[in-house]
């Protein structure tokens, strides 16, 4: 299965990434500051599922074999992430997950941007490091890639998120086109969140 390009010059374009229009001012995570969720941790929410449901049948419309539950595998997939919500605060954040014991802080330095591509497509993310700590094999967040806060036709703003502890180049490059972590503003609410899901469209551009 493969990302519809259309998708991600979306995503581009409204994070500021394919043009120079954002560029000044990004030295640290002032732009970032707040608590966030990530939307992995919607996908399994009940008022999901009829929308899984429609977007099979959406997709079935125009020649798509999915079924509700290879939707959400495949949404889920997508937006897979290590932990529940960060809070940005200053130089620091704080990664939390269901066991509060995994909860994982970190400052960051900024890194400059880092160059990546999606096709003939170029853009850049905002890279920040941080010092990996001693017991933090599994969840480490020594390397990070921002996308700026944005928002697409008057949606829910939300920015999208990359981290590992091996280095930028484990986070860009044709195989991570398929991982867009996001994170959405913490107060979101289900109604607001499936008011932004357009059956047609995540078959169409997504599946």
């Amino acid at each position: 299965m493969k990302l519809c390009i259309r998708v991600l010059l979306i995503i581009l374009v409204w994070a500021g990434a394919a043009s120079g229009q954002t560029k000044p001012g990004v030295q640290d995570l002032s732009h970032w500051q707040g608590e966030f969720i990530s939307r992995n941790m919607l996908m399994n929410h009940p008022d999901m599922e009829p929308l899984y449901r429609q977007i099979a049948e959406a997709a079935e419309k125009i020649g798509k074999s999915y079924t509700a539950g290879s939707v959400k595998e495949r949404l889920t997939r997508l937006s897979h992430t290590d932990f529940d919500r960060i809070v940005v605060n200053g130089d620091t954040i704080s990664f939390y997950s269901d066991d509060p014991r995994q909860s994982i802080l970190k400052t960051f330095t900024y890194a400059g941007e880092k160059s990546d591509a999606y096709g003939k497509t170029t853009f850049n993310w905002y890279g920040f490091t941080s010092d990996r700590g001693p017991s933090e094999e599994k969840n480490a967040f020594s390397f990070l890639l921002l996308l700026k806060i944005h928002s697409h036709e008057g949606g829910t703003p939300h920015f999208h998120i990359r981290y590992s502890d091996k280095g930028f180049e484990a986070l860009t490059g044709p195989e991570f086109n398929d991982w867009w972590p996001t994170m959405l503003p913490a107060g979101m609410e289900m109604k607001d969140f499936l008011s932004d899901m357009d059956p047609d469209r995540i078959a169409r551009l997504i599946l």
